[in-house]
């Protein structure tokens, strides 16, 4: 009896050693969790102008009544504030919402974003994204192609990316500038990474429509200007219901840029701001992300978010940017596309 109980000892402890550190961790995250509270106030600076951002805090603040500021602005005008800031010592941000190659730069350039506490959310981010202590995926930003339903029917629709370089649709698809900053030159530099040169050359010979009115480009398609557009940034479909279009995402998958938190260094809030972050991973903040045309970096939101949604989230993501590469990519773009 007593190598019985010395054994069922030695299973304890045995569990309990493993059990230790993510009870360490909840501990840990429950004092980041009092922090917070004690902090009292966070103010989150967007450089996006995505509405949901303003949402997510009135949620937060009522969670865990912790006062929640939102300033919107142009992501130039974002960065060039923070970087006032930071010269300056007065700082008043605690995180910076923005896309991808605008963090980056941030972190190579102005070297101003700080590490955060460990999420405990954090896994339940979805390949290819993930934390990395500083930058916190929170949803992306994906690109298909939209269609005229009156001018193509469904049958004749391109079902991928490579079908959009078929010379039928010669001088009738619609695009953003490739050569510029912005969708295009996401959407040049992700295509260029999934498919190669050769593909750009195929679809420049196409004859795009080049425009720099993006804003417009969706609606323009819906009155029948042109029977295609890309990249459509999937985001505005919310805003298409009852048109004769259509949304098409390609069968290789979707081109995407990842848009994330990140905390700043001298945050005056680091608490709050980790809390925030982790809250934005929560089911309920990743549908209503989803419901604004979005796709989620967490999966199994379920019937949170409306079928045609849930089709966008199903959907693999094929490329994405470098920000790394932007000048080559443009410069790469413009002599192809003159």
């Amino acid at each position: 009896m007593r190598k019985a109980v010395v054994a069922k000892l030695a299973i304890a402890a045995f569990a309990l050693a493993f059990a230790a550190p993510a009870y360490a961790q909840t501990a840990e995250w429950e004092a980041v969790i009092a922090a917070a509270k004690k902090e009292g106030k966070l103010t989150v600076y967007n450089g996006t102008g995505f509405a949901f951002m303003g949402r997510l805090a009135e949620m937060f603040q009522k969670a865990y009544g912790i006062q929640t500021d939102v300033l919107v602005g142009r992501a130039t005008e974002i960065r060039e504030r923070l970087r006032t800031e930071q010269a300056s010592g007065r700082f008043i941000a605690d995180i910076n919402y923005s896309g991808n190659t605008t963090i980056r730069a941030q972190q190579t350039e102005e070297q101003i974003l700080a590490p955060h506490a460990a999420l405990p959310l954090a896994r339940t981010i979805e390949a290819p994204l993930s934390d990395d202590g500083i930058v916190v995926p929170t949803n992306v930003g994906s690109y298909g192609i939209l269609v005229n339903t009156s001018q193509i029917a469904a049958a004749d629709a391109p079902k991928n990316w490579r079908d959009v370089t078929n010379p039928r649709w010669k001088g009738k698809i619609l695009s953003d500038d490739l050569r510029v900053a912005g969708a295009g030159q996401a959407f040049f530099q992700g295509a260029y990474v999934a498919f190669g040169r050769g593909y750009h050359e195929q679809l420049a010979r196409n004859d795009l429509v080049v425009s720099r009115n993006f804003q417009e480009s969706a609606r323009r398609v819906a009155r029948g200007e042109y029977p295609l557009y890309i990249p459509f940034n999937i985001n505005e479909w919310v805003g298409l219901k009852g048109l004769p279009v259509k949304m098409i995402l390609p069968e290789e998958g979707l081109i995407y840029i990842m848009l994330g938190m990140t905390g700043l260094k001298n945050a005056p809030h680091p608490n709050a701001a980790a809390l925030f972050m982790n809250f934005s991973l929560e089911l309920d903040s990743q549908a209503l992300i989803a419901r604004e045309g979005f796709k989620p970096v967490v999966g199994n939101l379920g019937e949170r978010v409306p079928p045609e949604i849930a089709e966008i989230n199903r959907t693999k993501l094929l490329a994405t940017t470098d920000p790394a590469r932007t000048n080559e990519m443009l410069k790469l773009a413009s002599e192809i596309y003159k």
